[in-house]
């Protein structure tokens, strides 16, 4: 019985791991450490640091340009993360980028009619959405964790602050 056990977890946990990766090869849950060294690789770089949120820039002829970091400061783990498109991507771009979104996480996407969002259930209270603009143009991609939300209205006033920041620039 104890093999047994062994052998499902071993064999379950890659499969659980697997389920939760997203869009730039982000996991919810890992370490602040390996989500930096993932989008560094890619060629981002931090261009803003706060405790729960950390945003990347690379070079804007990249389709996914910008990525926040939702982090929990007391573990420094991945709460969340948001990709952040730019608007003017051709339309086969945009088309590309909704598609891998639906290879890593299964076509289960659903369209709430009042906001117009697209978003898939990854369970245990996450769930990942996308947001267009105005326009139809895709903006950006939501990982999100309900059960952090606090970390999210955190990362939000972050953002008004960088933004604050940029303004005076």
């Amino acid at each position: 019985m104890k093999k047994l056990l062994l052998v499902l977890f071993v064999v379950l946990l890659p499969v659980s791991a697997f389920c939760q990766d997203g869009y730039c090869g982000l996991r919810y849950g890992e370490s602040f450490a390996e989500a930096r060294k993932t989008l560094e690789d890619k060629g981002y770089l931090m261009i803003f640091n706060r405790a729960e949120l950390r945003k990347f820039a690379i070079d804007p002829t990249s389709d996914a340009f910008d990525v926040d970091l939702v982090i929990d400061p007391a573990t420094e783990t991945l709460a969340g993360w948001i990709v952040y498109f730019d608007v003017e991507l051709p339309d086969e771009s945009q088309t590309a980028a909704i598609e891998r979104l639906k290879q890593l996480h299964g076509a289960h996407f659903v369209e709430d009619p009042e906001s117009g969002i697209l978003g898939a259930p990854l369970g245990e209270g996450r769930a990942v959405s996308v947001a267009f603009d105005d326009n139809g143009n895709l903006a950006l991609f939501v990982y999100f964790d309900e059960a952090r939300q606090d970390l999210f209205d955190a990362s939000t006033a972050r953002n008004d602050e960088w933004q604050a920041l940029n303004a005076e620039d």
